[in-house]
């Protein structure tokens, strides 16, 4: 099927580079995030010296501990601590036995975020804090193998690793992402708005180009045409300036159209674009362009007095008197706006009176057709005066928008501005309009003032619209103000209140989370016994009510004094104890006393790490006389690390005062109230501050987007519309019905017919409107098809389809009976 001037169908927009690179890179980031946070090594374990086996520490960890970086943990005895002294980055040295315990790592190899002023521990104190404690609680391997472990938590809390950081890189790459393909998206709006604007600017070029033949003959009849007097004279003249003015400004234009088409924007933005400006400025010259060319019609129509003269004149006419009855009907409900325009519909209706009076006739109505000059001079001086009365129509009009404002929430002066570029493409009145002003904007008009209010009610018919609309009035706006003044300090403190209370159910809900576990109750396997003693049913119902992660079995170990170390301080008896208090004791001498404890009960000793079993609680201490026993602390096995944080457990430190042995159960049972049976066994992520930060700030961000969602959908009114799919499905089927009538010849028959066209043969004058009204089709077709997205969704765009598919249908059954007739006549 031959082409008209310019594409058939809207450019392409081309994919969002932009937007893809930008996912791309947030996808990247999180494979990197994710890859960041596994951990990919395993560390390995040297044992220097000592008394701890490479077995028992890996009996500890479970099997492999994995890291994110190369490790390597050293263990040395205190009898060879020199390997320990100063490890290298990427080492966890180790001191064990006791008498120079200690835990080592470079300094600033574990560079963790922390906050000094808060005394948060960075890395290495980590690494020594775990150690340490396991140190207390009387481990081995377990205090080299925590150490390390806790090294690996370390690791995992770097920045390089922080959810935060690589949350933050990845929501910055998605907005990024979002921006770019909305700026991508808007892009192609834009273009495909451009292309919309040029095709209906091509579609009132290909009616003037078309009709230059039939121009032409016009131009013709106005200089054969014989009139007398100034005004038709006048009326003669303008005339041919315009229909001259028409054959100059479609070539001029045609060679305008082949220079915008390509200048349509691309993928990326160029200097040469095309602008709004430049597309709407061939619309409305091809409008008016084809306006005028209706205009020399109408206007020979007019001076020759035929039978298509009163057709023209009421065309002329008709703006002046529909007036008032559609500008009546502009007013709709309000009765304050209907009052306003009462007068000036009153005023527009004497107008309309007087157009009627106007009205020339043809020349057998008047009985002029023996005067050859006494009609061209009546129909001037008539259309004289229409033009006059259409300057006061379009005056009143323009009274006539300052309540029309009012009601629409819109201030006069815009309202002015809207209605008459509206009355570009709603001019009724071609003919007056193109003798009155020619090249300019035609007089404001019933039309564009139609057009104005109905574009500006869909605008009103949005939520932003309607609230708009509302503030419109003195009386809304006093009482916002008043609700506001009350209701201000309320209406900011919701939002807050909601936003807290989010955070903290988010929170709750991770702390709720993180005690799941803690389910298991605590027992005592069995106690010493000896007067003074609890038996084992009274310790256990002090015990009954914790609950801890793992289910501690409770022992105590008691020992013998040692006088050594035994140092009584001072004394200050008591009706309950003899009140003695003893010196603290050294930390080795502490940690040897625990130890021999241990090796006391070897039942309870786990033969794969030398260590206690990790669910045995042992309570240490020492029989000092007197019925009274010194608690040296307790022990316990190696468990898993219980925070991510840092954050180790610090008790289990010896006692200076004495105890009876009733309250050492208990003391222990009040230590797993507190400490222990809320720490070890918890699972990590529920403490790690910046896991619980992401988290918070996820559920904030998913219930925020919910809720103006929700309010979206709320306060959104869905206009009535059809399927975009099926608007362009009927409107691909109608192509298609066109398609198969208009062949590649015909363009060429076309021009080939021009020349003859005069000599009135009826078959190739028939061929040649037959072409016409299939071109003028496909121009329409293109012209639907080049509409918004949103806009071919809509009723009326259905309605357009709907029309179009009816005009085709109409031009396929005439060519089916011309073809028929055909048929016949060769039978």
């Amino acid at each position: 099927m031959a082409q008209p001037v310019g594409p058939s169908r809207a450019p392409r927009a081309g994919a969002p580079w932009a937007a893809l690179a930008a996912l791309g890179l947030a996808i990247m980031l999180s494979l990197v995030a994710v890859f960041v946070s596994i951990p990919t090594s395993s560390v390995s374990v040297r044992i220097a010296s000592g008394p701890v086996t490479e077995a028992q520490v890996r009996a500890v960890w479970g099997g492999e501990l994995k890291a994110y970086e190369r490790t390597e943990l050293l263990v040395c005895g205190s009898e060879n601590p020199r390997p320990c002294v100063d490890p290298p980055r990427g080492r966890v040295a180790v001191i064990v036995d006791g008498r120079y315990s200690w835990a080592r790592v470079a300094k600033g190899w574990l560079d963790v975020p922390h906050n000094e002023e808060k005394y948060e521990p960075n890395g290495n104190d980590m690494v020594l804090n775990a150690f340490q404690t396991s140190e207390r609680a009387g481990q081995l391997a377990g205090s080299a193998a925590l150490a390390a472990r806790a090294a690996v938590d370390a690791q995992a809390q770097a920045l390089g690793r922080s959810p935060v950081l690589w949350a933050v890189l990845v929501l910055a790459s998605l907005v990024a992402a979002l921006v770019l393909w909305r700026r991508h998206a808007a892009r192609a709006e834009r273009r495909r708005e451009l292309w919309h604007t040029l095709a209906v600017g091509s579609r009132h070029l290909a009616t003037v180009n078309l009709d230059l033949e039939a121009t032409a003959l016009n131009e013709a009849a106005l200089r054969d045409l014989k009139v007398g007097g100034q005004g038709p004279k006048n009326l003669r003249g303008a005339l041919l300036r315009l229909a001259g003015r028409v054959r100059e400004k479609s070539l001029e234009l045609t060679r305008r159209e082949d220079e915008l088409y390509p200048q349509l924007p691309r993928a990326l933005p160029t200097a040469g674009d095309l602008s709004a400006e430049q597309a709407g400025a061939f619309r409305r010259a091809a409008e008016r362009l084809d306006g005028t060319d209706d205009a020399v019609q109408d206007g020979l129509a007019l001076l020759s007095g035929g039978a298509s003269a009163l057709d023209a004149w009421d065309r002329a006419a008709r703006p002046v008197i529909d007036a008032p009855d559609r500008l009546e009907a502009l007013a709709g409900e309000s009765a304050g706006t209907a009052r306003a325009l009462a007068p000036i519909v009153e005023r527009l209706d004497a107008l309309r009176a007087k157009a009627l009076a106007l009205r020339p006739g043809t020349r057998a109505e008047t009985g002029a057709e023996g005067d050859a000059q006494a009609h061209p001079a009546a129909a001037a001086t008539s259309l004289a005066a229409l033009g006059t009365l259409a300057g006061e129509a379009s005056t009143l009009l323009d009274e006539a928008l300052a309540p029309l404002a009012t009601l629409l929430a819109t201030d006069p002066a815009s309202a002015r501005e809207a209605a008459r570029d509206k009355s570009w493409s709603q001019d009724e009145a071609p003919l007056l309009s193109a003798l009155a002003r020619g090249e300019d904007a035609p007089a404001l008009s019933i039309g564009g003032v139609e057009a104005f209010v109905q574009a500006r009610t869909a605008e009103l018919d949005t939520p932003a619209g309607r609230v708009q609309h509302e503030l419109a009035s003195l009386a809304a706006r006093e009482g916002l103000r008043r609700r506001g003044s009350r209701f201000g300090c309320v209406s900011l403190l919701v939002p807050l209140l909601a936003l807290a209370g989010i955070i903290w159910g988010t929170q709750a809900v991770i702390s709720a989370v993180g005690e799941r576990g803690r389910v298991h109750p605590v027992s005592f396997a069995d106690l010493p016994q000896g007067e003074g003693w609890p038996t084992l049913a009274q310790a256990q119902s002090d015990a009954g009510e914790v609950r801890a992660f793992i289910p501690w079995r409770i022992s105590v170990a008691v020992l013998p004094a040692d006088p050594a170390q035994d140092i009584v301080r001072e004394t200050t008896p008591s009706k309950y104890d003899s009140g003695r208090r003893f010196e603290l004791l050294a930390s080795r001498d502490r940690g040897q006393a625990v130890r021999t404890a241990i090796a006391s009960r070897p039942d309870l000793v786990d033969p794969a790490t030398g260590d206690l079993f990790p669910d045995v609680l042992l309570i240490v201490v020492r029989d000092v006389g007197q019925g009274e026993y010194r608690d040296l602390g307790l022990a316990w096995g190696p468990t898993p690390a219980p925070r991510l944080s840092g954050e180790y457990l610090t008790g289990s430190s010896e006692s200076v005062s004495v105890e009876r042995p009733r309250f050492i159960p208990y003391g222990a049972v009040y230590y797993l109230k507190q400490d222990l049976a809320g720490a070890l066994g918890k699972p990590a992520w529920t403490e790690s501050a910046s896991v619980r930060f992401g988290l918070g700030a996820l559920v904030v961000l998913a219930v925020s987007g919910l809720a103006l969602l929700v309010l979206w959908l709320i306060g959104r009114r869905r206009p009535e519309r059809v399927s975009r799919r099926e608007n362009d499905d009927a409107l691909e089927a109608t192509r298609a019905r066109l398609g198969g009538l208009f062949t590649a010849e015909d363009e060429a028959l076309l021009s080939a017919t021009a020349a003859e066209a005069r000599n009135g043969d009826p078959e190739l004058e028939d061929r040649r409107v037959r072409v016409r009204a299939q071109l003028l089709a496909l121009r329409r077709l293109e012209e639907l098809a080049s509409r918004p997205r949103g806009e071919r969704a809509g009723r009326p765009h259905a309605a357009d389809v709907a029309r179009a598919s009816t005009f085709v249908e109409a031009l396929r059954e005439r060519e089916d009976e011309l073809a028929s007739r055909a048929r016949s006549l060769l039978a």
